[in-house]
């Protein structure tokens, strides 16, 4: 029995190859510092900027976070009798994300707010009764390429 050769790629077509991955990463690699430690900046037009940290996997706070708040719960018979929209759920949501995701917090003029548990606390509240500026700040937390690794090096120059 004979085998055939197994196809092996041309050096030009490595090369090629090795271009488009690096291309690829320089594009597209995140940097896990601005995901779960650093942040990015959020300027919310006349209310001021919120320092975010990803909300994904990465971010290992974000993710106990949920799993020993949100998940209980939505496992629970009270959650799976809820139909429709669920106020507990949200709430729980809202306080993940206040506690684990926003890091900071500067007014309108760009000063620092501390972000300490009293301000955690009105900026739950603030979530609550914004769902705009809630859902805005979840879809930047999510969004990869706010944090991506050519933000750090702009930062710089």
């Amino acid at each position: 029995m004979t085998t055939k050769p197994a196809n092996k790629a041309s050096p030009a077509a490595k090369d090629v190859l090795a271009g488009i991955l690096k291309a690829a990463r320089d594009k597209y690699e995140n940097d896990p510092f601005l995901e779960t430690q650093k942040g990015v900046d959020i300027e919310v037009d006349g209310v001021g900027t919120f320092t975010i940290l990803r909300a994904h996997g990465r971010n290992q706070k974000f993710i106990t976070a949920y799993r020993e708040k949100v998940v209980p719960y939505q496992d629970s018979p009270e959650a799976k009798a809820v139909k429709g929209d669920d106020p507990k759920l949200e709430a729980l949501n809202r306080d993940v994300f206040a506690e684990t995701i926003i890091i900071g917090l500067k007014d309108v003029a760009g000063n620092k707010v501390e972000y300490n548990a009293a301000t955690k606390a009105a900026v739950k509240e603030l979530l609550a009764v914004t769902p705009d500026l809630y859902t805005l700040l979840q879809a930047e937390a999510l969004t990869g390429a706010n944090f991506r690794k050519r933000y750090e090096a702009e930062e710089k120059n």
